[in-house]
């Protein structure tokens, strides 16, 4: 098995109520060893993760350094830096603090890793989830990055650059279909707004700061959205509650049911009824009909277009590559309110 190693940075991970504990935990589930650099904080980070097997690098944030987010770049280079010095090969993965992976995709990581190594590659990227004010809606719109490096190796000169989204130096790319799940926009009220006015700071001057986050917040109303009713990695358990487990309830499907696995079928919260038959489905509920293909023309028009899915086929980056037909499936049963339980590996 090859060496893993995790790295990332932290700071006043209470204050700003970051899932800091689940992102971390994720790490050390996956990988050999954990590099945290930790900012000096205010609201006790500090105690909070002593007992969690890390390697704890204790650094101080320069205020000064407040243009373009550069102060997340260089404290993500500080673990990188730290990791290099102790690991001589391998690989080191990355997580930012309001950043978590599933349990169920640590066999498609490790298997990911050896064939990245086998090609030749350098770095990893990732699908992203980007959960928007909610656990059940997910960002979709240009400005969401649909995967992202977060796998390099520790034998070459890659580095974090800018506000640490990514990294550069990379010559070859493996691109994988395990998920990083995005927290950032789902967190106590309070402290979410205490975190986009104090962080802010560093990409913008105090004189600036007003009208930036006045921009944001309307720009936020208008955010493309897709509901999900998917799986989470466990440890967001707690964070998220019990939520609303509507009852189990019958629907009609259009598609090819041989496109997707037993397993995935078998995490359907609903009694499906696969419908090939068109016509058939405009004596249904519309709420209860899901389309895993577009109707026809004809059945399109007497519905008056009220079966119809507004899932597209990808995010709406340029970058983005089209989901798979399982996770299409997965956004296209969450629109109906019918969620999909965790299990081994969904791709997107």
């Amino acid at each position: 098995m090859l060496p893993l190693h995790g790295f990332t940075l932290l700071r006043n991970g209470l204050k700003y109520d970051y899932p800091f504990r689940e992102s971390l935990g994720g790490l050390r589930g996956l990988c050999d060893s954990v590099v945290l650099a930790l900012g000096a904080s205010d609201d006790g980070t500090e105690a909070a993760v002593a007992g969690m097997g890390l390697e704890i690098l204790p650094t101080v944030w320069d205020e000064a350094k407040r243009q373009g987010g550069v102060i997340l770049s260089e404290q993500t280079n500080v673990a990188l830096s730290a990791l290099r010095r102790r690991v001589s090969r391998g690989w080191g993965f990355y997580l930012q603090a309001d950043e978590c992976i599933s349990e169920s995709d640590f066999a498609l990581i490790r298997r990911d890793l050896e064939r990245a190594e086998a090609a030749q590659c350098d770095t990893i990227s990732f699908r992203y989830l980007h959960f928007w004010q909610s656990y059940e809606a997910i960002a979709v719109g240009k400005r969401w990055y649909p995967q992202e490096i977060r796998c390099v190796r520790l034998d070459s000169a890659i580095e974090s650059y800018g506000d640490a989204q990514s990294f550069r130096g990379g010559k070859k790319r493996f691109e994988s279909e395990a998920v990083i799940y995005h927290y950032g926009h789902v967190r106590e009220a309070e402290a979410y707004n205490r975190k986009k006015k104090d962080f802010h700071r560093w990409w913008h001057a105090d004189s600036e700061l007003a009208a930036v986050i006045a921009s944001g917040e309307k720009s936020d109303l208008r955010e493309p959205t897709l509901r999900y009713l998917g799986p989470h990695p466990s440890s967001m358990a707690s964070r998220r509650g019990n939520g609303r487990n509507a009852p189990r309830r019958a629907v009609k499907v259009l598609g090819e049911q041989a496109r997707y696995s037993p397993e995935f079928l078998a995490r359907i919260c609903a009694d499906l009824t696969w419908v090939s038959e068109e016509m058939k489905l405009l004596e249904a509920f519309p709420e209860d009909v899901v389309l895993l293909r577009p109707l026809s023309p004809l059945p399109f028009v007497l519905s008056m277009g009220k079966l119809k899915s507004r899932v597209p086929k990808s995010m709406g980056s340029p970058q983005a590559r089209e989901w798979s037909p399982e996770f299409q499936a997965l956004l296209r049963f969450s629109e109906k309110g019918v969620r999909v339980e965790a299990g081994p590996s969904c791709s997107l």
